[in-house]
C-alpha cells in the first residue's frame, strides 16, 4: 500500500512538471530572441554594421602589404618589412567575416525565405558575395560549400567554386529584388540603414559587383568577356547618387555588444591609420598629393589621410564654430 502511494505521488509530480513546462514554453521572451525568433529587420542592421569591420580589416591588412600603411608596433609592421606575418595579422580578416557576419547572412536568408521576404533574401545574397569574394581574394582556397553549416571542420573549396557560387548569389539577388514582397512582411526600409530600403540601389550595387568580379577573369582568355563587363556597368551605379553609403557619426554613446564601438562608427577608419599605432606611408601620401610629380592632388585625399583639428574656436554655447584640419605630413 505504501509503495502504491509513492507511485501515485511520483506520477502526480511528473504530470505537474510536464504541465509547468508546457505552460512555460508558450511564450518567447522578446528581450532575449533566439536564432529562430529574431526579426529579419533586427538582424540585417547588425550584418551591415559588422561587415564594415570585415571589410575594414581586410583593407588595412592588404594595404600594409602594399606599403600604403605601416605600424609602429613590431607585430603589425611585419607586413611592410618582411613577408612573415604574425598569426593575428593573417587570421583577423576571416575571423571578422565568419564570426560576426557569415552565419548571420545564412540565418537571415533562411528566415526571410520562410516569410517570402524577397528583398531581405536579396540583401543577404549581396553580403554573401561581398564576404566570400573577399575571402577568395585574400586566402584563395577557403571553406565555402560547408561553411556556416554547423560543421566544425568544413572542407576548403577551390577558387572556381567560390567564384561561381558568389556570382550565382548575385544573379539570384537580382531576381529577388524584382519580386514584390507580401504586404504583411516588414519592408526592407525597416532594417536597412545602408540604402534605407531603396531596392533600386541594391540592384545597381549587385550589377556593379558583377562587373568588378568579371574583371577578375581578365587574365583568363577563355573566360574573360569585355562585353559582359560593359553590360553590367551600364546597369550599375552611374553617379554618386547611386552609391551605397554607410552612415557614420561620432556622436553616439550607444555601443555594440561585441566590440564596444559606437554603433554608428566607421569600421574602415577604425583600422586604417586612425589607431594609436597606424600611420599612412609617406610614399602613398605623395601619390595622393603630387601624382608623378605633376602637382595633381587626388580629391579623395582628405577622406583618406588622417587629420587633426586645429585653431578650434567655440561659440557662446561652447560649441565648435570654426576650425581647420591639419593633414598628416603637412
Amino acid at each position: 500500500m505504501k509503495s502504491i502511494k509513492f507511485i501515485i505521488i511520483g506520477a502526480i509530480l511528473l504530470l505537474s512538471a510536464a504541465s509547468c513546462n508546457k505552460w512555460l514554453d508558450v511564450n518567447s521572451d522578446p528581450d532575449n530572441p533566439n536564432n529562430t525568433s529574431v526579426l529579419i529587420e533586427n538582424r540585417l542592421p547588425w550584418i551591415e554594421h559588422f561587415y564594415m569591420y570585415s571589410s575594414g580589416v581586410a583593407n588595412y591588412r592588404t594595404a600594409c602589404q602594399a606599403g600604403v600603411y605601416f605600424a609602429i608596433a613590431a607585430a603589425q609592421n611585419t607586413f611592410s618589412t618582411t613577408w612573415q606575418c604574425s598569426n593575428a595579422n593573417s587570421t583577423t580578416p576571416y575571423q571578422t567575416w565568419f564570426v560576426t557576419v557569415s552565419s548571420n547572412v545564412v540565418d537571415l536568408y533562411n528566415t526571410a525565405k520562410r516569410q517570402n521576404a524577397y528583398h531581405y533574401m536579396g540583401v543577404a545574397n549581396v553580403y554573401h558575395a561581398l564576404g566570400y569574394m573577399q575571402m577568395l581574394d585574400i586566402y584563395g582556397e577557403m571553406p565555402y560549400t560547408e561553411a556556416a553549416t554547423g560543421n566544425p571542420s568544413p572542407k576548403p573549396d577551390d577558387g572556381k567554386t567560390i567564384f561561381n557560387g558568389c556570382m550565382d548569389k548575385l544573379n539570384e539577388a537580382l531576381f529577388l529584388f524584382s519580386q514584390t514582397q507580401p504586404s504583411n512582411i516588414s519592408s526592407l526600409a525597416a532594417g536597412d540603414f545602408v540604402n534605407k530600403g531603396d531596392v533600386s540601389k541594391w540592384i545597381k550595387a549587385a550589377w556593379g559587383l558583377k562587373a568588378r568580379y568579371f574583371l577578375k577573369l581578365s587574365k583568363k582568355s577563355d573566360l574573360y568577356n569585355a562585353d559582359s563587363i560593359l553590360n553590367c556597368l551600364a546597369k550599375g551605379p552611374q553617379s554618386i547618387a547611386d552609391n551605397t553609403m554607410v552612415p557614420s557619426f561620432n556622436n553616439s554613446t550607444v555601443t555594440d555588444y561585441l566590440l564596444g564601438d559606437p554603433v554608428v562608427t566607421n569600421g574602415i577608419f577604425n583600422y586604417a591609420a586612425y589607431g594609436s599605432n597606424q600611420r599612412i606611408a609617406h610614399y602613398y601620401y605623395n601619390l595622393l598629393t603630387n601624382l608623378r610629380g605633376a602637382g595633381v592632388k587626388d580629391p579623395r585625399m582628405t577622406k583618406i589621410v588622417p587629420a587633426s583639428m586645429a585653431d578650434v574656436k567655440l561659440d557662446g554655447n561652447g560649441r565648435v564654430s570654426s576650425f581647420k584640419w591639419n593633414q598628416e605630413w603637412e
